[in-house]
This record gives C-alpha cells, sequence and structure tokens, in this order.
C-alpha cells in the first residue's frame, strides 16, 4: 500500500504530464487518467498478498521468453518471431489490465454477455444459459458465465496459446464483474500449473466513461514489422 506521500507524488506526476502534453503539443494516443484507486495499491495482483507473481515452475522462464516478441535481444528470422501484438493481431483487451486501447464496451441480453474491447475490436460473447463448453481452441479462451449476487462470473478454458498480453498460456481463468456505483470491479484469476506454481489474482478498478470506441487501425500504419525485419537484415550484413 501507497503511503500518502508517495500517493501525492504520483498525483502530482500525472498532474505535470497533462500540463506537458498540453496544447500545442497534445498528444491522443493514451489517457492515462488523473486518479488513483481508493485503497492505495501499489500493485494490480491481490493474490499472492504480496502483490507480486507467483514463483515460476522449473522451465518456466525459458517458456515465457517466447512470447517476447520484439523486445527479444537475439534478431529476428522471420515475422514469426514477432508476436501477435507486434503485428497487430493480438490484443491488450484480455484479460482487461490498464494500458493503451483499454476501453470496453459490454452489452448484456438474457442468454448472453459481449464484452467489446476497444484494442482489436476484440468481441466476446459469454453465453449464460448453461450450455456445455465446446473444446475449441479460442484466442481468448472459451467462456462461460453465471451470476452470484451482482456479480457476473466467467470461467474460461480451450486457449490456443496466443495469450501474449500475460505471456502464458493458462489452462483456465475465472472473471469477476462486479458493478459498484459508476465503477466497476474487475477481478481475473490465472491458473497456469505449467508457469507458476499457484494461481494468481489481479484486481482492476474500471470507470465508467461516455466516451466512445475508437476504430483499432493498426494494420494501415504499422511499418514496425518489415522495418525491424530490414534492421536485422543489415544487423546480418554487417557481421559478415
Amino acid at each position: 500500500m501507497l503511503t500518502e506521500e508517495e500517493l501525492s507524488a504520483i498525483v502530482r506526476g500525472f498532474q505535470q504530464n497533462r500540463e506537458r502534453f498540453a496544447p500545442p503539443f497534445q498528444r491522443a494516443f493514451v489517457e492515462r487518467g488523473d486518479t488513483t484507486v481508493p485503497d492505495r495499491r501499489s500493485s494490480l495482483i491481490i493474490d499472492p498478498p504480496t502483490g507480486r507473481y507467483p514463483r515460476p515452475v522449473p522451465g518456466a522462464t525459458q517458456r515465457r521468453a517466447a512470447f517476447i516478441g520484439s523486445y527479444r535481444t537475439d534478431g529476428f528470422d522471420s515475422h514469426e518471431d514477432l508476436n501477435f501484438i507486434d503485428r497487430c493481431l493480438g490484443t491488450i483487451g484480455f484479460p482487461m489490465v490498464p494500458g493503451p486501447y483499454n476501453n470496453v464496451q459490454i452489452f448484456q441480453t438474457l442468454e448472453t454477455v459481449a464484452v467489446l474491447s476497444e484494442s482489436v475490436h476484440l468481441a466476446r460473447t459469454i453465453p449464460l444459459d448453461g450450455r456445455p463448453y465446446t473444446g475449441l481452441p479460442q484466442f481468448s479462451g472459451d467462456g462461460r458465465g453465471h451470476w452470484e449476487g451482482d456479480t457476473l462470473v466467467v470461467e474460461s478454458m480451450n486457449f490456443d496459446g496466443e495469450l501474449t498480453m500475460i505471456g502464458t498460456e493458462p489452462r483456465g481463468m475465472v472473471e469477476r464483474f462486479t458493478r459498484v456505483g459508476d465503477m466497476m470491479e474487475y477481478e481475473f484469476t490465472v491458473d497456469d500449473p505449467e508457469m507458476w506454481e499457484t494461481t494468481w489474482t489481479a484486481r482492476v478498478p474500471m470507470r465508467r466513461t461516455d466516451a466512445p470506441l475508437f476504430e483499432y487501425a493498426c494494420h494501415e500504419g504499422n511499418y514496425s514489422v518489415e522495418n525491424m525485419l530490414l534492421i536485422a537484415r543489415e544487423a546480418d550484413r554487417s557481421v559478415r
């Protein structure tokens, strides 16, 4: 938990950044907000109570390195060395954690809930009618929802291995959505025994907004993959 002094310093940093990027230097890419959570948490992770990931199992660090993508240091042989986010195919909208393009829109009917993420326009349709799982691998898993009081609980499995946001392919994930006034308390628990010794849980406070979802036009201006491969080939020639 942050102290009052640490919290005040963070808020001052928010304000200074807003002033720094005020017109005519304003940027529209990221809106980081100007408020903090009431409980002064310094981590999204609430379990383990240390606020850190649990201990990885042997070999997990090497497996997670395969998801690094453009942050790797040993060069790129092809586009397949870059992850889905680098290639504008992945999303930072699931699980829903703070970051660029992190707005979501939720639609509810009697039988389903649909969650639309601004990032890559990821749309998840979650049945609420008790139908069985399909067993088909999917990027955001095969989710089924039910209500526990005022909390929507979504249990997902059958991930396809491309969940690069958390650098792992979980065996299962449980999400909990709880509306509290104009806020939504969003929790997700990751179960991946091939990566971590225990499950871990994060809690993200989400504020209601009237702002629209913007078009995620990533491919139209995505020259980074081509440029990174060109630089990698130039580096290859320079060491010959």
